[in-house]
């Protein structure tokens, strides 16, 4: 149950913290690189003396040099470049509904690879991707794909799977599930960092440039805090588990960022959308309590 409250927190928190990027990046100009810079520092600054305090310092250390975490922080980052190139070439509904597809396929990929397998998660897998599926079809017209969109939507689902799959083990095959979450999320911020630290000198070898802006500190501030907790939950709900069930909720964090919205941004969502959130939250409540 703890791990499926993890998911939905995280999940949550993540929809928050995008409707605060649609105010840093589109209201704010701020630079997109930049910003993930110093928010996946800033939070590592902000845990390092907590973890090294409650867990101790020689497990930070061997957190930090354990390459199972800087493969971690890669998936976890790729699937965020994957998301902003589906959010800049698709609709919202379409991003919302193929990001939920591979929760079809994580399931079996995980039992091929470590021999889980729950019926019951698959069918909760199963389940909340069919209540998605209607956002496609708002309206009679044929849905048409560019070759571009159908690399991005590639892209994205085949990053989901790859990260749904290997995650969990990463996680789970560096302690007992209680002991390892918060210096596992202190060595995945400290990689996410690094990946971006790379991309950014990669885009600065290639345009010869780098767009420096950032937003006022009060709000990276608080996206550093809410980061941090998106992170550390996430990382909770992968090491307790079950696996299976949390990643549907993880990957309906494109929904929920629709939904919220509404409330923080003064949007519209389809009732379809409304729909298919009350649907999710609606199944993750009755999974936490199937036994």
């Amino acid at each position: 149950m703890l791990g499926i409250l993890a998911a939905l927190g995280s999940s949550s928190l993540r929809a928050i913290l995008n409707i605060l990027d649609r105010k840093i990046f589109g209201h704010k100009h701020a630079g997109v690189i930049s910003v993930n810079l110093v928010n996946n520092l800033l939070p590592f600054v902000i845990v390092l003396p907590i973890a090294a305090f409650l867990a101790g310092s020689d497990h930070i250390v061997e957190a930090l040099s354990d390459l199972r975490n800087l493969w971690l922080a890669g998936l976890i980052q790729i699937v965020a470049y994957a998301f902003s190139l589906a959010f800049r070439d698709l609709t919202v509904p379409q991003v919302i509904v193929f990001s939920k597809l591979p929760d079809l396929l994580i399931p079996i990929g995980i039992f091929a690879f470590s021999r889980i397998w729950s019926s019951a998660d698959f069918i909760f897998s199963l389940l909340t991707t069919l209540i998605c599926l209607p956002l496609l079809f708002h309206s009679r017209e044929r849905i048409r794909f560019s070759t571009k969109q159908w690399w991005v939507l590639c892209f994205l689902m085949s990053t989901i799977v790859i990260r749904g799959i290997f995650s969990g083990y990463l996680v789970h095959g560096q302690g007992e599930n209680y002991s390892v979450w918060l210096v596992i999320t202190v060595a995945t911020l400290w990689w996410r960092f690094i990946w971006t630290l790379f991309v950014m000198i990669g885009v600065m070898v290639i345009r010869r440039r780098m767009v420096w802006i950032l937003p006022r500190i009060p709000l990276l501030l608080g996206r550093a805090g809410i980061t941090l907790a998106v992170q550390a939950l996430y990382v909770f709900a992968l090491a307790i588990g079950p696996v299976t069930a949390v990643w549907p909720i993880i990957n309906s964090t494109a929904l929920f960022s629709t939904v919220l919205s509404s409330i923080i941004l003064r949007e519209h969502p389809t009732r379809r959308e409304v729909v298919a959130i009350t649907g999710i939250i609606i199944l993750t409540l009755a999974r936490m309590f199937y036994e």
